[in-house]
């Protein structure tokens, strides 16, 4: 579909209208393709500027077009590059909360929280008591996911007295309409459905005052649900399929209702159109990877059904999507999926699973495959085992050792040095003493410098620099470093990552792609191999650890 709108505005609006005009109509927006188009075309007026406030503005309406996407965690983080050292009252506190929203919505709860809680230092100093409040919603929002519901309705309770006052309704409208929500879900996840029900349709009510109808869709789903658990089945069919129209693109939300959906279907005995909705979540995650704890749900209830129906071929298919999605979960997250994976453990399933290919056995051709498919799997299994426990062992050491560099003192390093500078006098016999001796005190000062990380040097640049020739300082790199230039210039930036990084903790929040740029790489491959080939270990294993 081609929009006429946007492209006869298209000059117009790089040329005469102001931020604020733009920003109004993205907010306004409800088509997604027209809000992005305008956000695109934001960005582009404020580069013009050259003013990172507004190119972190502009960063920040491209992160909220692109929600509940990689591009919209991608986004954020430039916001915070842009804006790391401003250390203002919006950024870049703002870039880590939203950076954390996004990774919410991607399923990606860990690094949500660690983007949280730094967002929530920030704000901390700067004594913004809303903007805490806000980091106490999401981590309220965060505890659900782990099954710490009690807490977390506590959170969404305190929250709500804040805006008790009805000036605080007006001025954080947006954040209000998400409280409601909030507290609506709380009080149907504790079974408190009259409650569920006025917060839900206060909810509606609110949202269709704004503009752009905020949360509107969420609000006629938690009214569904409510309606469900009431067993007012058609009105809870109606909100819920209503609210399914409006959010295509929210894919964690649109599968959850989905779910309850085939419920109130299987409820009706319609089981035809509750076996399709379930096959619809298993159909998202294949493409959509966030959605791994609604699948994992879909899967238990398609298990119970094939059993009912004696189907062996799906009991197997989809056991085997039960341990593949355990295997996630357990990964990503140990602590937010060990309800869901206890409450159907990994040795029942593998147990299960030879059962089934026991009853299989008649199918002779069959057989062989899942047999090789199992010995293959088991063989995989026990050799990746060994392939992790080895392999972590030797990071371990590698990472000790690491350490305990970091520790050596500085008269070690001198007395090494020294003795380093004599067998390159030794070596370099060719080049007269007094040659090797100046080029060593500027070879010093140079890393004490810290200028590797700042610009690229070749080797031609850096002899021009120290007022030496190419081939003198090569051989005295060659004997005195025992390596290579390039490998030099690498060394001590990885050194100097290294120090850094055990000493800042925020430096340790950023991403590998951000922490090379930060010393001087210009990929984050030619970063992590550099990093790789100097410790051993590689930069996201060392990040772990020191943060352990």
């Amino acid at each position: 579909m081609v929009y006429s709108w946007p492209n006869r505005m298209q000059n117009t609006i790089i040329s005469e209208r102001s931020f604020t005009q733009i920003e109004k109509e993205i907010k306004k927006e409800n088509n997604d393709s027209l809000k992005k188009l305008l956000a695109h075309q934001y960005i582009k007026k404020a580069k013009e500027t050259h003013d990172n406030l507004k190119i972190a503005d502009a960063y920040y309406n491209l992160s909220e077009a692109y929600s509940h996407s990689i591009k919209g965690i991608d986004y954020a983080d430039s916001i915070i590059q842009i804006t790391k050292n401003l250390n203002g009252k919006k950024y870049p506190a703002q870039g880590y909360l939203q950076k954390g929203i996004q990774f919410y919505y991607s399923g990606k709860y860990s690094k949500a929280l660690e983007n949280y809680l730094i967002a929530n230092k920030h704000y901390g100093a700067q004594e913004d008591d809303f903007k805490q409040l806000v980091i106490r919603h999401y981590i309220g929002l965060l505890k659900n996911k782990i099954d710490e519901d009690g807490d977390a309705f506590n959170i969404f309770k305190d929250n709500m007295t804040f805006f008790d006052q009805g000036e605080n309704q007006k001025k954080y409208k947006r954040q209000y309409l998400k409280s409601l929500f909030a507290v609506a879900n709380a009080y149907i996840v504790n079974n408190k459905l009259d409650s569920a029900e006025f917060y839900s349709e206060k909810g509606i009510k609110v949202s269709l005052e704004t503009k752009d109808k905020y949360l509107y869709p969420h609000f006629l789903l938690s009214y569904g649900g409510t309606m469900m658990l009431q067993k007012n089945y058609q009105v809870a069919l109606d909100s819920m399929l209503k609210g399914n129209s409006l959010i295509p693109n929210k894919k964690i939300p649109l599968c959850i209702n989905y779910f309850h959906i085939s419920a109130i279907y299987d409820s009706l005995q319609i089981k035809s159109k509750s076996l399709l909705y379930l096959e619809k979540i298993d159909s998202i995650y294949q493409k959509e990877p966030q959605v791994i704890v609604q699948a994992r749900k879909a899967y238990e209830l398609l298990l119970k059904r094939y059993r009912k129906e004696d189907n062996n071929i799906k009991q197997l298919e989809t056991i085997k999507k039960l341990l593949t999605t355990d295997s996630l979960i357990k990964r990503q997250s140990q602590d937010l999926g060990k309800q869901i994976v206890e409450g159907y453990t990994t040795p029942k399933l593998i147990s299960e699973k030879e059962k089934l290919i026991e009853k299989l056995k008649g199918e002779k051709k069959k057989e062989k495959i899942i047999n090789l498919l199992l010995i293959s799997f088991l063989i995989f299994l026990l050799g990746g085992i060994i392939y992790l426990i080895r392999k972590n062992l030797i990071n371990k050491k590698r990472f000790n050792a690491i350490l305990q560099n970091q520790n050596e003192s500085i008269v070690q390093k001198e007395a090494a040095s020294n003795i380093a500078k004599k067998v390159v006098k030794r070596q370099a016999n060719d080049i007269p003493e007094e040659v090797v001796d100046t080029i060593l005190k500027k070879l010093d000062k140079f890393e004490n410098s810290k200028k590797f990380i700042k610009r690229q040097y070749t080797l031609s640049s850096l002899a021009k620099e120290l007022n030496t020739n190419s081939a003198y300082l090569s051989k005295i790199i060659n004997t005195k470093k025992e390596t290579s230039f390039s490998q030099y210039i690498n060394n001590l930036r990885i050194d100097y990552a290294v120090t850094q990084l055990t000493k800042d903790s925020l430096l340790r929040s950023y991403t590998i792609k951000a922490i090379a740029k930060e010393f001087g790489f210009n990929t984050t491959q030619s970063f992590t191999t550099a990093f790789h080939k100097k410790t051993g270990i590689y930069p996201s294993y060392f990040l772990k650890k020191i943060n352990n």
